[in-house]
This record gives structure tokens, C-alpha cells and sequence, in this order.
């Protein structure tokens, strides 16, 4: 009896074994494969609207959430990615740099704008990792002047009336919530409500550039505002995610976040996550390429 115990632990004990030996092959070999990917740009392309009469698209690049890394010499890979997509608006959706930058990272950024100027329009919001370095209610004069003198427009509970392949468009930028995380009071005479208020009182169509989807996705900022199509980043599709590509985790969302990386739908408002380029935190993204969005848009079809 003793002997056959034996030889039933010494079996349970092989299988525990060779299961962690598993999984730290697994473990190793996702290390490996996430090192690889995260070298290269992947390209996620997303259409709204139809192409049903000819009509002329408008080709716009979401980039977000870089947080200073490098793609390429000087981050030479990801400007050649943006110029293959032809692109007639690039909008960029925050945490480009992060809070403790140096002047020299601040300098290699405003080279990256003026290398995509050469491409197309920039328009940029800041993140919650750089909010106070060219927007914000502190900013850094050096950074805020080398970034405009690129002609990259900052976008800081801003908008901008401009006209595109025919289309008449007002694209703003804030970081703030669009609802009232306080008391409805406060809420009604804050600089947040007031710049929503007036910008979405036109009747071109509206493009907000908010680097957190939580500022429309909680509360009821998604059916309050009028406003055709948000475009996000900040959730870096969770950083680790499952083989399959659904996140396992995002800020402000837990685990298992619904709305992660991709398009939605929700109230009067349509959403675009773009998944970003770098980790976060130190923490290497895993199954999950880094990305840039190509969005062709059909503002009067959808």
C-alpha cells in the first residue's frame, strides 16, 4: 500500500513539474515572440461611411501612446508607416512623451512632427503621462515653442474649422471628461462643460480627438454630445493580451475591458481606440503589436 502511495505522489509530483516546465516554455517563447512585434508598426485600417455614390474619402493616421519610445533611428520606421498609408490628416492622441522628459526627447519629438508635417496636417491632444509639457495648466515654453514652430496644431480644450476633400470639418482635442465627475453644479460651470458646449455647436462634422475613451464611455457624455466620432488611445489594448488579441486588462476598466482597442458605437457618438505603440509602465506588451490606425472616412455616408 505505502509503495503504490509512493508511486502515486511521484506521479502527481512528474505532472506539477512538467506543467511548470510548460509554462515557462510558454512563458519564454511569448517573451520572445512579444520582442520581435514590438520592433515593428503594425498598421490597423478601419472604414466608416461607404463608398456608394464616389465619393472621396478622407485618409486620416491615429497615432497614439509612443510615451518616447523608438521605432527605427529617430523613429524613422514610423514616419515611413505613416506616409505609406497617404494620408490627408494625422491626428496624434497623447502620451507621445512622458512628464519627466528631457529637453533632448522633447527636441527628438518635435523632429518626429516635422518630419509627419511633411506628410500631412498634424493635430495633437496631450495624454494623462504629458499633459503638462506643451498643454496643460503648466506647460513647458520650450516644448510648446518647438512643437508649434513645426505648424503641428495643439489642441487643449481647442478646435479647429478646417476644410478637407470637400468636407467641412471642426476638430477639437481635450483630455477633461465630458461629464460631470463632481456635483452637477460644478460641472455646469466648468471650462470642461463650456468647451463642449461650444464645440459642438456647428453643423460641420465633428472629429474629438480625447486620449482616455473613459471620458465618454462612463457617465453620459455619450449621449449628451453631438459629436460624430471620437478617436482614443490611452488603453494600449491592455499591454498583455490574449493570443487572440482581446485585452486582458485597461486603466479605468478592469479586467476584461469592453472597449480596449477598435470601433464602437455608442449613444449619439461613434468611437475609434487606437491600440498605441509602446508598453506602459515597464511592462512589455505581449500578443499585442504595436499600432497605428489608418481610418478612411466618409463623413456624409455614414
Amino acid at each position: 500500500m505505502k509503495a503504490e502511495k509512493r508511486k502515486i505522489t511521484k506521479r502527481v509530483c512528474m505532472i506539477i513539474l512538467v506543467t511548470i516546465a510548460a509554462l515557462i516554455v510558454l512563458v519564454i517563447i511569448a517573451a520572445a515572440l512579444s520582442t520581435l512585434q514590438n520592433k515593428e508598426v503594425y498598421v490597423a485600417e478601419y472604414e466608416i461611411g461607404a463608398d456608394d455614390a464616389g465619393f472621396i474619402p478622407i485618409n486620416i493616421v491615429l497615432i497614439s501612446d509612443l510615451h518616447r519610445a523608438q521605432f527605427g533611428e529617430h523613429n524613422q520606421q514610423l514616419v515611413n508607416k505613416t506616409a505609406e498609408q497617404h494620408p490627408d490628416l494625422i491626428m496624434i492622441a497623447g502620451d507621445m512623451l512622458e512628464r519627466n522628459c528631457t529637453d533632448a526627447e522633447i527636441e527628438e519629438f518635435a523632429s518626429l512632427l516635422d518630419r509627419l508635417m511633411e506628410i500631412a496636417p498634424v493635430y495633437l491632444s496631450r495624454g494623462n503621462h504629458d499633459m503638462n509639457i506643451y498643454a496643460g495648466d503648466i506647460v513647458d515654453p520650450y516644448a510648446v515653442e518647438l512643437i508649434q514652430n513645426t505648424g503641428t496644431v495643439i489642441l487643449d480644450n481647442d478646435y479647429a474649422d478646417i476644410d478637407v476633400n470637400g468636407y467641412e470639418l471642426r476638430i477639437g482635442g481635450s483630455l477633461d471628461y465630458a461629464f460631470a465627475d463632481d456635483t452637477q453644479e460644478k460641472w455646469l460651470a466648468s471650462d470642461a462643460y463650456a468647451f463642449y458646449s461650444d464645440f459642438v455647436n456647428t453643423d460641420r462634422y465633428k472629429i474629438m480627438l480625447s486620449h482616455r475613451p473613459d471620458s465618454f464611455i462612463f457617465g453620459d457624455a455619450a449621449d449628451v454630445w453631438d459629436i460624430d466620432l471620437v478617436l482614443c488611445g490611452h488603453t494600449h489594448n491592455g499591454v498583455i493580451a490574449f493570443p487572440w488579441g482581446k485585452a486582458v486588462y485597461a486603466p479605468d476598466q478592469g479586467i476584461f475591458p469592453k472597449y480596449s482597442r477598435g470601433y464602437y458605437e455608442l449613444g449619439r457618438i461613434r468611437m475609434l481606440i487606437c491600440g498605441g505603440l509602446a508598453g506602459n509602465r515597464g511592462i512589455p506588451r505581449v500578443f499585442n503589436p504595436p499600432e497605428i490606425v489608418r481610418l478612411t472616412l466618409y463623413p456624409d455616408q455614414q
